[in-house]
């Protein structure tokens, strides 16, 4: 059995996984528990697991293989496998006009790397700073 429980999410799917240590390490059994989780729920929130990228890579070879973004541009030069959407140097994510003017830190309705020939089934996001505005991500 897995060391975390499973706690709802306001919406109707989805679920936060509480307690997990993934400092301390993911055994092969959590391992498979978190993606037989994210399966059958659809989305997995984990919170206070902190903004190291060797976490958020850690978590992340939890539900499959990993392999470096298409576009070198946006790839966190010591993680490959990571992208950084920013604009606290100046944009560095994709810019948008919604109509009221360029907007970055916001991608529409989209699917990741479906141009590919295997799209990828999932991302984990890692909120690193909350921007004082925006900063809403939405699943569909």
């Amino acid at each position: 059995m897995p060391s975390y429980p499973l706690k709802p999410l306001d919406a109707q799917f989805g679920r936060e996984v509480v307690g997990l240590d993934v400092a301390a390490g993911l055994d092969a059994e959590t391992a498979a528990a978190l993606k037989a989780d994210w399966l059958e729920h659809g989305i997995l929130v984990f919170r206070g697991i902190g903004t190291s990228p060797e976490i958020q890579l850690a978590l992340s070879r939890c539900f499959g293989e990993l392999e470096p973004h298409p576009i070198e541009l946006f790839r966190l030069p010591s993680h490959p496998e990571l992208i950084l959407l920013s604009n606290e140097n100046g944009p560095l994510a994709p810019i948008y006009d919604f109509g009221e003017g360029p907007v970055t830190q916001c991608i529409p309705w989209h699917t990741d790397l479906a141009f590919k020939t295997t799209p990828n089934a999932g991302a984990l996001l890692r909120m690193v700073r909350k921007p004082e505005q925006g900063g809403r991500t939405g699943w569909l």
